[in-house]
């Protein structure tokens, strides 16, 4: 499913994070692609303990990721 994903995106691995708020679906599905990972703690306790697949990173929020202007570009221009 992520190999569909980046290839209809047109995204490559190296430029691509896995973001999820699920340590045994999001988490794992990211390592699996070895892509890099952020846990997003929604305010709700994780049901799994992150140190069993542990993610690149930690976020409280999706506002806490910066995302590079290039990026917010390109969105822009697919959606118009």
């Amino acid at each position: 499913m992520i190999e569909t994903a980046l290839s209809r995106l047109g995204t490559a691995r190296n430029a691509t994070l896995m973001i999820g708020d699920q340590i045994q679906t999001d988490i794992q599905a990211g390592k699996r692609a070895k892509l890099p990972t952020v846990l997003v703690t929604t305010g709700v306790p994780p049901r799994e303990d992150p140190s069993l697949v542990p993610p690149d990173f930690i976020v409280s929020s999706l506002a806490e990721i910066e995302v590079p202007a290039a990026l917010v570009e390109r969105i822009r221009q697919r959606s118009s």
